[in-house]
């Protein structure tokens, strides 16, 4: 993850060609998205992919001083339940 992430920045995640090539792609930073835990403002969210797996997609939604929030691959969603 970037320190300073801004839309249309894109860079790997991992880099290890032929083994391990994922990269994400800021796509908000200004998000707003609820999960059963809460409601949130200012979320960054990417969209995750490795071109060694065509097709494959992720979002993930970060909120601040929280982390993540929210990951959706396909119709699957996967959110914060609770903060303890």
């Amino acid at each position: 993850m970037q320190a300073q992430p801004e839309p249309g920045d894109t860079y790997f995640q991992e880099h290890a060609p032929g083994v391990a090539e994922d990269m994400a792609s800021v796509q908000s930073v200004t998000w707003s998205e609820s999960t059963p835990s809460g409601t949130y403002s200012g979320v960054l969210k990417t969209k995750e992919w490795t071109p060694l797996e065509g097709g494959s997609v992720e979002y993930k939604y970060y909120a601040p001083g929280v982390g993540l929030i929210l990951e959706e691959k396909g119709r699957n969603r996967m959110g914060l339940v609770a903060i303890e």
